[in-house]
């Protein structure tokens, strides 16, 4: 039981104390829990994001700008959680990653996206990784269309391996069994490469 701080009654789930109303701390929960969602792959994005936006209004620390410091704090607390949630459900590899570490998998990290990051990806793969390394070399000297090209070819690659992936949550949802998430493992590491090396050819930023 986790006890509210105003009534100390049973405050549940939600953000505000089930008995009395009043807004609580933001306690660890994961991503789906945030929005009271059964832990799913294929999310209704449009839904997530309307959920989003009514619990934003709720939550927004302006709603308390008369309220309490406790409150304020609280407010700024759960907005957060909040927010994070969103931007984690929103997209298919941390989505994918989530349910994956619910189910017992482990994740690529960070540097998955590095040639040599990780233990599960097949030798090819890498050769796969340092082929493209120096393509994309080849192709910022030829200039923009080329690079362009480049980055066609991978996005392709990467849509086959989301396919993979895609095919196994599917799998997941149908059966219940964690056992059909096996596909999607390795591929998770591939689809983070992926994602790092279209970002680096478009200058986007990445972790």
């Amino acid at each position: 039981m986790i006890a509210c701080w105003s009534c100390h009654k049973e405050a549940g789930p939600s953000p505000f104390c089930s008995a009395c109303g009043e807004l609580q701390p933001a306690r660890p929960r994961d991503a789906f829990q945030v929005f009271d969602l059964s832990p799913r792959y294929h999310l209704d994005l449009a839904v997530l994001e309307k959920s989003w936006r009514e619990r934003s209004k709720k939550l927004h620390p302006d709603k308390f700008v008369r309220a309490g410091a406790r409150q304020r704090r609280f407010a700024l607390e759960q907005t957060t959680l909040l927010n994070q949630a969103y931007k984690e459900l929103k997209s298919p590899l941390a989505r994918a990653e989530l349910i994956l570490r619910s189910n017992g998998y482990s994740t690529p990290t960070a540097e998955a996206g590095k040639a040599g990051a990780g233990e599960k990806l097949p030798l090819e793969f890498y050769e796969e990784v340092m082929v493209d390394r120096e393509a994309l070399d080849e192709a910022k000297a030829e200039g923009p269309e080329a690079v362009q090209a480049l980055a066609s070819q991978v996005l392709t690659r990467r849509d086959a391996t989301l396919a993979i992936i895609d095919r196994a949550f599917a799998d997941w949802e149908r059966s219940g069994d964690a056992a059909a998430l096996g596909p999607a493992e390795p591929e998770l590491a591939k689809l983070r490469y992926y994602a790092r090396f279209v970002d680096e050819v478009e200058g986007r930023p990445h972790d």
